[in-house]
């Protein structure tokens, strides 16, 4: 079964992010000038959270057909080494092209840009593209989820290590900081979600939906949200929120697709659906679109919020297009090309 809605929550995941940089990218190059949408999407970082959870879910529902490791893994990483590589050699031509961003690529190392290219932590910032952060603990998660297949056991056992060291208190450096990072437990939350989500009724399950929300609406109200990109803090404010969330509305698209008499996903989603398939690639090509963007707008007569508005809805509007047009002339052909190649999958 595709779960529609959870690629739905990819593209919300993704647009959420985009928003925030451009928040925040609008606020520096203005500081007088009001917040961008009265500054409601300075906490769209919380993206990166939800994505963390979706991917839990994504990877227990693909590990319960027991896919055999190397077809996993092979399938894992093609799905985002290819395309990254692309986006990561569009921007750095990008870059080396403007001479007001070259300064931005001097300042790393040989080993931080190989290990860079291979999307792997340096313990610092990742050149060219920022936002890979991310796809580091993507990656472990992956390796991970692949080992478990052969060493069932012994890889549950690192794993509960790892996610219980964090809680310890003991002051940890880097790699052991990345690999018992407590954004790992939203992997968790993701995996519980999936391992759940079948024996809840779709009563219950919008219960379990408002309550995501109600979490999520109260830590972002009533508490000051931090973006600790390695805290555990955010972990309680948005793991749990929306780790609730992932778990109501994977149950109640389980009980809609288990009804032949209900309306099909597919047809009530289908913009929804464009949006996830589009979510990685806006995810990867965004920043440069919003920097680009705000250059050009700093450069015409807008002032004050036709130049805020302008420029902010611009931008949102161009890292949609770029991404759906990156999705269909490279993403979608590059995997089409790769993928088979692999071998049949049982996921």
């Amino acid at each position: 079964m595709r779960y529609l809605g959870l690629q739905t929550g990819g593209g919300i995941a993704a647009c959420l992010v985009v928003l925030h940089h451009i928040s925040g990218k609008l606020a520096h190059a203005q500081p007088e000038a009001p917040l961008f949408l009265g500054g409601f999407f300075d906490f769209g970082w919380m993206g990166v959270d939800f994505f963390f959870v979706l991917s839990g879910f994504i990877i227990a529902h693909t590990l319960n057909a027991r896919p055999r490791a190397s077809d996993f893994l092979l399938r894992r990483l093609i799905r985002v080494y290819p395309p990254f590589w692309v986006a990561f050699g569009l921007t750095l031509a990008v870059s080396l092209a403007l001479p007001s961003l070259r300064d931005t690529l001097r300042q790393f190392g040989a080993l931080e840009w190989l290990l860079a290219v291979a999307l792997l932590p340096s313990g610092d910032n990742a050149p060219v593209i920022g936002v890979a952060w991310t796809l580091h603990h993507e990656i472990m998660f992956y390796v991970m989820a692949g080992l478990w297949l052969l060493f069932p056991v012994l890889i549950a056992l690192i794993a509960a290590a790892l996610l219980l060291l964090p809680l310890s208190g003991v002051p940890l450096s880097f790699p052991t900081s990345f690999l018992a990072s407590p954004l790992h437990w939203e992997f968790v939350f993701g995996i519980l979600a999936y391992l759940a989500h079948r024996r809840i009724k779709p009563t219950t399950a919008r219960w379990v939906v408002a309550g995501g929300a109600l979490w999520l609406l109260a830590y972002t109200t009533l508490v000051d949200p931090i973006n600790d990109w390695n805290g555990g803090l955010r972990v309680l404010q948005f793991g749990i929120g929306f780790g609730l969330l992932t778990l109501g509305g994977a149950a109640f698209e389980w009980s809609r697709a288990s009804n032949p008499n209900g309306p099909s996903a597919a047809k009530s989603n289908h913009w929804g659906m464009r949006f996830g398939d589009w979510s990685f690639a806006l995810y990867l090509l965004h920043i440069p679109v919003i920097l680009a963007t705000l250059k050009v707008f700093a450069m015409t007569p807008l002032q004050g919020l036709a130049l805020l508005y302008g420029a902010g809805t611009t931008a949102f509007i161009l890292s949609v297009i770029t991404a759906a047009i990156y999705f269909t002339r490279v993403e979608q052909p590059l995997l089409s090309i790769l993928l088979p190649k692999v071998g049949p999958s049982r996921a």
